[in-house]
């Protein structure tokens, strides 16, 4: 979970929840967290127009995206490569988790963009 105060929880989920730990995820509002499809590690979006990847069993930081002009307000992870969608207002942008380079802007969209999934067209290729 994210709070206002730019802080990241960790909760077991059981009979009992129980708080894991409590880290610094970003100096503002945190707008969204994903996990990867492996459950390692988790991906944020912030107020400060950042991404970041989280390694979420050391709890540190292993990349810092910068390079939007608006609230990051979703960040998801391919379903089958090293790279992360993050979206801000009307901009997508692509990010591979080798290179921790943008490999890809994509613009244009008439309005804010609201949401976003992966769709599998065929084995390993998918489409945003």
């Amino acid at each position: 979970t994210s709070h206002r105060s730019g802080l990241l929880r960790h909760f077991t989920l059981g009979e009992k929840i129980t708080l894991v730990r409590s880290w610094r995820g970003h100096e503002q509002v945190v707008a969204d967290v994903s996990f990867d499809a492996t459950g390692s590690l988790v991906a944020t979006g912030s107020v400060d127009r950042t991404a970041k990847v989280w390694d979420f069993h050391g709890y540190f930081c292993t990349h810092n995206f910068k390079g939007h002009a608006g609230i990051v307000s979703l960040a998801r992870f391919h379903p089958a490569r090293l790279q992360l969608v993050t979206i801000a207002d009307t901009e997508a942008r692509l990010w591979d988790l080798e290179s921790s380079a943008c490999v890809g802007v994509m613009k244009n969209h008439l309005a804010s963009i609201s949401s976003m999934c992966f769709g599998r067209v065929k084995t390993q290729l998918f489409e945003l």
